[in-house]
């Protein structure tokens, strides 16, 4: 069930890639059941890209929602990775629409995941996506 699971995330991905968000948005749900049902919280973490999916979607509030599950998920377990790039999603949707304040503290949060994973490729990233704002 697990690597079926795998399998839903990957596929989710692919189909945001290729436009078919609603499609999608279902898979990724599926993936995140069988996740969950597995016990497999930082793979259900991973799976709440569905903030992503919502975000291309122009669907602002739900992605905003599954970032701050992915959140509440991740910060327990200090998962650094996973708060990197959740709050580096969360500053490129504050940005694109004009909310720089919020967009400015979540690479900062960001940054300071990098900082403290000592990860200077995601400090990099953080840092290039100040500069863009």
């Amino acid at each position: 069930m697990v690597e079926q699971a795998r399998c839903l995330d990957s596929l989710a991905l692919l189909l945001h890639g290729d436009g078919k968000l609603d499609d999608a948005k279902e898979v990724a749900f599926r993936a995140i059941d069988l996740f969950r049902e597995n016990g497999k919280e930082y793979q259900v973490c991973k799976c709440h890209h569905l903030g992503i999916i919502y975000r291309s979607k122009g669907e602002t509030k739900k992605a905003i929602h599954h970032f701050e599950v992915a959140l509440e998920v991740a910060a327990p377990s200090n998962w650094l990775n996973l708060l990197f790039w959740i709050q580096f999603n969360m500053a490129e949707l504050s940005s694109g629409e004009g909310r720089f304040d919020d967009a400015h503290a979540h690479v900062g949060e960001a940054k300071l995941h990098a900082t403290s994973d000592n990860d200077t490729y995601l400090l990099a990233r953080a840092m290039r996506l100040r500069a863009r704002f």
